[in-house]
């Protein structure tokens, strides 16, 4: 509790609250995005065959096949 009450004083607790929240709505942001990409459903057909080019060494991670 000292070390509480040390933080809330200096003005770091606070601080410290705010970043986290900044971190937790980033956090939160990229969890959407990635839910939203992977349950697309044209990416749940494409990525299976895009692993299994990968794989057989059809392509690289960096150089995918052209749309």
């Amino acid at each position: 509790m000292d070390y509480v009450v040390f933080t809330e004083r200096n003005g770091y607790f606070g601080e410290r609250r705010k970043q986290q929240a900044v971190m937790r709505m980033n956090d939160a942001i990229i969890d959407y995005l990635n839910s939203s990409f992977f349950n697309n459903e044209e990416i749940k057909l494409l990525k299976p065959l895009l692993e299994k080019q990968l794989y057989e060494g059809k392509i690289t991670p960096i150089k995918l096949p052209s749309a």
